[in-house]
């Protein structure tokens, strides 16, 4: 299931309530097409992944919270572990040699055509199984 968060108040308690599972943040708007696309699958994964917790904050009801994450378009998504923002910086060094590179892309993009020759060079298609392991982080 996948938790509104509609104020700061919500998101502190959705976090701490978490303990150490990882937490998706999803920003999006409902304006916001490639939100509502991506939405049923955030969902199912929500449903699949029991030991990852999922909440969406709408940036147009919750501005305060936009501001506060720095979210800068939508959809945006955040990590969160034991309450704290799950720095990208750190899931690497965290990865070691394990590093993964997620291509988020859509056949009508031009700069997404433009920029795959470069990304699926030296990529190998993965599960989230395999990202996330046993132990799902």
């Amino acid at each position: 299931m996948v938790q509104s968060i509609k104020d700061m108040d919500e998101l502190k308690t959705f976090l701490k309530a978490a303990g150490c599972k990882l937490v998706v943040v999803e920003f999006s708007a409902k304006w916001c097409g490639p939100c509502q696309r991506i939405y049923p699958l955030v969902h199912a994964m929500s449903l699949k992944y029991q030991n990852v917790m999922f909440a969406n904050v709408d940036v147009d009801a919750s501005q305060e919270l936009a501001q506060i994450y720095h979210v800068k378009a939508v959809p945006t998504f955040q990590m969160f572990k034991q309450t704290q923002k799950y720095a990208f910086q750190e899931a690497l060094n965290s990865a070691g040699d394990k590093l993964v590179v997620v291509d988020f892309s859509a056949t009508w993009c031009g700069p997404c055509k433009m920029i795959k020759p470069f990304f699926h060079v030296s990529m190998k298609p993965v599960s989230l199984e395999e990202i996330l392991g046993s132990s799902g982080w």
